[in-house]
Parts: C-alpha cells; sequence; structure tokens
C-alpha cells in the first residue's frame, strides 16, 4: 500500500462488512426501536384498560390485548386534541415514558 502525503487520507477499510456497511448494529437499532414502541403501545394500552375504542388488537386473551407496536403514535395523533383530559393525560404519559426509555 503506498503511503500517502498531503492533507487528506482515505479511511481504512473497515473490513467484514459487506460495503463497509455495519449491518449488525443496523439490525440491532431497528430491532430496539421496534421493542420500545411496542412497550409504550403496551403501557398505553394498559392504562386505558384495552378498551375497545383503542381498536382491533393484534391478540387478544382474557384480560389483555396485544397492539401494533407503533399503534401508540396513532391513538396520540387521533386523540391529541381531545377535551377530556383523562384521555390526554394517559397519552401524554405514555408517550414522555416511551421517550425516556
Amino acid at each position: 500500500m503506498k503511503s500517502q502525503s498531503g492533507i487528506y487520507r482515505t479511511p481504512r477499510d473497515p473490513g467484514g462488512f459487506p460495503f463497509g456497511y455495519n449491518w449488525r448494529a443496523t439490525g440491532t437499532g431497528l430491532f430496539l426501536l421496534v421493542a420500545f414502541n411496542f412497550l409504550a403501545t403496551q403501557f398505553i394500552a394498559a392504562q386505558f384498560r384495552y378498551q375497545p375504542a383503542l381498536g382491533t388488537p393484534i391478540m387478544r386473551m382474557s384480560r389483555v390485548a396485544l397492539y401494533q407496536p407503533f399503534a401508540w403514535c396513532i391513538w396520540g395523533f387521533q386523540n391529541c386534541t381531545s377535551r377530556d383530559s383523562r384521555v390526554t393525560k394517559l397519552l401524554f404519559e405514555g408517550e414522555m415514558r416511551r421517550s425516556l426509555m
């Protein structure tokens, strides 16, 4: 390898990654993104006691329902202008807990 002189130099080859891309870190980040959003959705659904107004769950058991991971975004968008403080308080608490995770 020829030694470079001057101000600029090319970075070393990361090696082992197809096209120099770190797929493991990307996969881990995507997994964590979905996992924390799933937890936020389930937290908000539990606060609302899994009411039918939340929509159709993926799976419903006797007292618990599982919703799509990003359902909290839709619930927040649909109900953020609600005048009922019981609704907005629970949504905002769930959204803030998600951001603190």
